[in-house]
């Protein structure tokens, strides 16, 4: 029998999603919000680029622009000083060629500080929590708006379905490389009892306040799913219910069609909160299945396949009960 871990299974299939040059990587910063993404195996870094050209995008903020430090230094001069520009190249003899060769170098190294400082003023970095194919990016101090009314975790998710409905109305993913791309508000120690106080707060901002009595509150059907990742697997059930005890009783757990799904990210010794809307009409929020039509994701025909099987035993069930009614309704008379 060959060693464990040599032979043609386990150990192999294993350690291709662990990075054996950075073992164990890093926590995912408590109390943090961004992003927690899946992706091709060893495309890492291609992802990364991948999400920072979509927050240029869609990342709105007053206090800066990707565009803003280059404008902020030009400002209102920029016109005027083309035509010194201008009119200094007209009276520039033939020999002043090596010249301007040397201010094109320098104008291209100063292009390539701009677009480091920029990424290092960046508002999300990347996390190496050491697994292929799983990466994780929190939002920095520069992600933070004073001007904006909205927490920073709604700002994320805000961000993330627009990304998520941008690719859905078009059909054209936006990254060859990632896959999952979901919007994490909050990060906490892997315990029961903090996992049910961090998701407290997040609740109550998708689901209302649990100790509102006001008549007319909108009742959502919802689901919870507990994912796991680099470690040592918690009790799935615990985990549900320490999150269900904060859902105020008026909603309804409905596992097949939920408006609304909390995912609890169990990650080394941290857990990572989502809540996510429309989570199986938006593909479990996998930006390449997205692009695809419904008809051609993946899963979706037989998931959509057992839903229907499920409805139909339900009404074959309701109807025989009623037959049976009936049945019981005439012999009582005779």
């Amino acid at each position: 029998m060959a060693p464990r871990g040599s032979g043609g299974g386990g150990g192999r299939s294993r350690g291709r999603y662990y990075n054996n040059n950075s073992l164990g990587g890093d926590e995912l910063p408590r109390s943090s919000c961004g992003f927690l993404l899946s992706c091709a195996d060893r495309c890492e870094n291609k992802c990364v680029s991948d999400v920072f050209r979509m927050m240029d995008e869609f990342w709105t903020s007053s206090s800066s622009s990707p565009t803003g430090g280059d404008s902020a230094a030009g400002g209102g001069g920029a016109e005027a000083s083309d035509d010194k520009k201008k009119e200094g190249e007209k009276d520039k003899p033939a020999s002043a060629t090596a010249d301007v060769d040397v201010s094109k170098a320098l104008e291209e190294e100063l292009k390539d500080l701009r677009a480091k400082s920029r990424r290092e003023n960046a508002p999300f970095k990347r996390v190496d929590i050491g697994s292929r194919g799983t990466l994780y990016m929190v939002a920095t101090e520069h992600a933070k708006n004073e001007n904006d009314a909205k927490p920073l975790p709604t700002r994320v998710h805000d961000t993330v379905r627009a990304i998520m409905d941008d690719v859905d109305k078009t059909r054209r993913c936006k990254s060859r490389w990632l896959n999952r791309f979901l919007p994490v508000e909050d990060v906490c120690v892997a315990k029961l009892d903090d996992i049910k106080a961090c998701a407290a707060p997040i609740i109550a901002r998708h689901f209302g306040d649990p100790n509102d009595t006001a008549q007319d509150l909108p009742v959502y059907r919802y689901a919870v799913i507990y994912d796991h990742r680099i470690c040592t697997k918690l009790d799935r059930l615990g985990v549900i219910n320490a999150v269900v005890d904060s859902v105020p009783k008026r909603h309804v757990v409905n596992l097949d069609r939920p408006q609304i799904v909390v995912i609890v990210t169990h990650v080394k010794n941290s857990a990572a909160i989502t809540v996510v809307h429309d989570y199986y009409e938006l593909a479990k929020w996998n930006m390449s299945e997205l692009a695809k039509p419904p008809e051609e994701r993946m899963g979706q025909n037989e998931r959509e396949k057992r839903l229907a099987e499920k409805e139909a035993a339900k009404k074959r069930k309701a109807d025989d009960k009623a037959e049976e009614e009936g049945a019981d309704a005439k012999r009582a008379k005779t």
